[in-house]
């Protein structure tokens, strides 16, 4: 009888430890069926908030399109780039002018940078031609006496 009766009870403790797995298994996915409810409710309440946003970008849209008058908004910008291509014309203007007074300054620097180097070369300075220019040094009493024959031959026509 015992064993009968104990046999009985592991039947009895088997079947509810199987239910028991059962229902946890149940649990389990009820959890999970939950889980994606909640995740589907996000989603719908994004989606909602999306529609909402939109209906109102929409309104402000409309009204902007309302404000804006496609005839002198037009003309507007036609304007625009009519004065911007003469203010491009007249920094050209001044760009060139700009150039070429600085070309002519660069231009006389080069040349006096190579007038330099020839004078180097010929291990001539500028200063040793001035001394020998003629006319500029005094050779006394010669020059005197030329000048005073030339004045009286001047003075006898």
């Amino acid at each position: 009888d015992a064993k009968a009766n104990q046999m009985s009870s592991v039947k009895i403790m088997a079947k509810d430890l199987v239910r028991i797995r059962k229902q946890n298994t149940k649990f389990l996915n009820l959890t999970a069926q939950l889980r994606a409810i909640s995740l589907q409710m996000t989603t719908v309440q994004s989606i909602n908030t999306m529609s909402e946003s939109i209906k109102k970008v929409s309104k402000a849209m409309t009204k902007l399109n309302a404000q804006i008058k496609l005839p002198e908004l037009h003309k507007a910008i036609n304007n625009f780039v009519k004065e911007n291509e003469k203010m491009e014309m007249k920094q050209e203007v001044m760009e060139d002018a700009m150039e070429d007074v600085f070309d002519d300054v660069e231009d006389e620097d080069e040349e006096e940078k190579i007038v330099n180097q020839v004078l180097d070369e010929l291990q001539i300075s500028l200063d040793q031609q001035l001394v020998d220019a003629p006319g500029q040094k005094n050779s006394g009493g010669k020059v005197e006496n030329k000048d005073r024959e030339l004045e009286a031959r001047m003075g006898n026509l």
